[in-house]
């Protein structure tokens, strides 16, 4: 698997909406939709503009927002078969 050491925050993009809920922006990405959320601020860099769009085109605020405080709430393990 190609992926992170350990991963100690995650970044997100959060949308505002004028009734000042959030939620998280998505974007179209290779044909498929994916949340703009990550683990390293390279990929914060390459999302910005994605997010900038997404500003654009709704008319509305996007925080980039980082989290990093952790808690495991479960362990999924792999079944074995019977």
């Amino acid at each position: 698997m190609n992926g992170f050491t350990n991963i100690d925050e995650v970044w997100a993009f959060v949308a505002i909406d004028k009734d000042n809920t959030e939620g998280i922006v998505g974007a179209v990405i290779g044909g498929r939709s994916m949340p703009l959320v990550c683990a390293s601020k390279d990929l914060v860099d390459k999302m910005r503009p994605i997010a900038q769009e997404a500003a654009n085109q709704r008319g509305c605020k996007v925080l980039l927002k980082r989290f990093t405080t952790m808690t495991v709430v479960e362990t999924i393990v792999p079944r074995t078969s019977l």
